[in-house]
């Protein structure tokens, strides 16, 4: 259920949402939000959507994680919130939260 599209030395990889293989049903993700898709439903206050998930990823499919891309930069706010309402950053592969250049940006947006 998951397609990737070449260009050049570049890819990105699309999620068959409705299971049809056609291009308007395609939705274009990376893993870093797969992983803050994941753990918003790990650490998020349903325990019944999260064994749902369980459920779903055990037979293959990723659709129940697929929630929509999320543009706001972590600079700004949480990739999501837990139950008890804190904004958590989750970084698929880094362990750095801020770069260097984010503090120097925003040092000069706060000047």
């Amino acid at each position: 259920m998951v397609y990737i599209a070449y260009h050049g030395k570049n890819y990105t990889k699309y999620y068959d949402l409705n299971g049809e293989g056609k291009r308007e049903g395609l939705m274009a993700f990376n893993n870093g939000w797969l992983w803050e898709w994941y753990n918003k439903i790990l650490y998020g206050e349903s325990e019944i959507e999260y064994l749902d998930t369980t459920k779903s990823l055990m037979i293959g499919s990723l659709r129940p994680i697929i929630l929509g891309p999320d543009y706001i930069p972590g600079t700004k706010e949480g990739d999501f919130q837990d139950l008890y309402g804190r904004q958590i950053q989750s970084k698929y592969g880094n362990q750095k939260i801020i770069s260097y250049n984010n503090i120097r940006h925003i040092i000069y947006d706060l000047e």
